[in-house]
Order: structure tokens, then sequence, then C-alpha cells
């Protein structure tokens, strides 16, 4: 990646012209999703977590396929029904620098463009700034994604937070049995909620997830595991051409 923080003169002709078909950037089998989208995804893809052991914090993600650089949806253009935050911002992220006021450090947040990926261009797809150097609208819709985003990380943060506290996370143990020479896959570094921890949990810990709003957080992710099925058998369809 080569991040440069986004303006309007040296990023001026650039466009982004999002492909999603393999080798034009989108190639990973796991993308972060976050809570204000746990709806609208529940339906397309499997939601499990990851962990960062550091901070003990689990991180929500779609899974997209199952080795490393293996996006499935790429090739069936599922993805394209129901985009992932994360993969919507795409080249653009939130940066961060140090600016002193008064003496102070104080952290001011930036948009960053990662001038290095596919997507961007001099001649197609979505024009990132006006002609006069105005916001275009596809602009203002990625300012309105990662806004959502870094508005999400803090619920997602008290989440993982609460379900660590009551002792549901658990690792996935999958294998998955793809019928062709003996050929398994085993889901490895994924984490999935306890449903006989939860089932179990004292009703005071499962008043303080309904009151967050918690509990349907946990039915959505809940809901999203058949969709295992459908992962697997793009996997079959790909191993066939």
């Amino acid at each position: 990646m080569k991040h440069e923080v986004l303006n309007n003169v040296d990023h001026a002709n650039l466009y982004i012209n999002s492909q999603f078909k393999p080798g034009c950037g989108y190639d990973f089998n796991l993308t972060s999703v976050f809570p204000v989208e746990y709806i609208r995804l529940q339906t397309h893809y499997p939601i499990f977590f990851t962990h960062d052991k550091e901070n003990n914090f689990y991180q929500s993600v779609a899974m997209l396929g199952f080795e490393k650089d293996e996006n499935l949806f790429l090739e069936s253009k599922g993805l394209i029904t129901a985009l992932p935050l994360s993969i919507q911002r795409i080249p653009f992220y939130i940066g961060k620098r140090t600016k002193i006021e008064n003496g102070i450090p104080v952290d001011e947040k930036n948009l960053t463009i990662d001038v290095s990926h596919p997507s961007v261009n001099q001649e197609h797809g979505n024009r990132i700034f006006l002609e006069h150097g105005g916001n275009s609208d596809y602009l203002n819709h990625i300012n309105r994604v990662l806004v959502t985003i870094d508005e999400n990380i803090n619920e997602l943060k008290e989440f993982s937070k609460l379900l660590s506290s009551f002792d549901l996370f658990e690792p996935l143990n999958l294998s998955v049995d793809l019928g062709k020479n003996n050929e398994n896959f085993s889901v490895k570094g994924l984490w999935t909620i306890n449903e006989t921890k939860l089932k179990h949990l004292e009703e005071n810990s499962i008043s303080k997830l309904h009151k967050k709003g918690f509990l349907q957080h946990i039915y959505m992710i809940a809901a999203s595991i058949p969709n295992m099925n459908n992962l697997i058998h793009l996997k079959k369809i790909k191993d066939l051409t």
C-alpha cells in the first residue's frame, strides 16, 4: 500500500474504477464488518470474529473464501449485491496525524488514499473531485461510509468487550469436506459465539445484552452461519472450472 493524504491538487485527475473480479485488488478471504451492517450482510456471508490478543479485541469479519487470497464472490458476482462497508471504502482509509495545539499533541483524523490500488487511475470510473476541485457525489458517499465505520468502531469494541467478559467467544473448529480427492479445508484463526454458554447466561447478563441492543447482533451473526453452505458451493464450482 502507498497511502497519501487526499487533496484536490495532487489527486485532481484521479478516478476509481472498482472492478469486482479476480486480480483487481479484492482478492482476500476475510473483510471487517460492523454492527450497523449485520442485518444487511447476514443473508449473504457467514460472519465470524478474529482475535487481537494484544488488545483482547474481537473484530467481526465476513468470510469470503477458504484460502488467504481467495474471494469466491468475485467470480460469482455475488459480492456486488451486498458490499460490506470495508470493501466499499477501498481504496480510501481514515488516517491520523498528530499536531500540536497550545503545546499539547492532538490527534487529527484525515482521509487517505492508497494510490497503489489497481482501481486508481486517470481515465475510467468514478471521478474523485469535480473539475473545479469540489467533491464528487462518489467522494461524498465514501466520506459517509468512512464516518459510519468510524462511528461503529466504538460500538464494536463495547460489543466485543461485553461478550468477552461473559466468556462467550470460542475458537471455530471447522473442517470442510469439498468432496474432491478427499480434499479438506480446516478453518483456523476464527472465533464464534458459544451458543450453549449464551443459553445458560444469568438473567442480568442477558438483560445487559438486550439493553445495549447486542442480542440482535448475536442473532444476526448466528443467522449468517448457514451461508457457509453457499461458500462451500462456490468453492466446489471454482474447483470444477
